[in-house]
């Protein structure tokens, strides 16, 4: 994951706002902003790769 990815996950999880508004700000869509904070908590070891 690269640092673009980090900071939209990290502005979600800051910022009190929904996926989908970060995700409009940035110009991505929802799901793959999703799917990114998905993958960073797997990549923390806080999640499992089959959820």
């Amino acid at each position: 994951m690269g640092e673009f990815e980090r900071d939209a996950v990290a502005l979600v999880r800051s910022s009190g706002k929904t996926v989908t508004e970060v995700a409009r700000e940035i110009g991505v869509s929802a799901e793959g902003l999703g799917n990114w904070g998905k993958q960073e908590t797997i990549d923390q070891g806080r999640g499992t790769t089959g959820e």
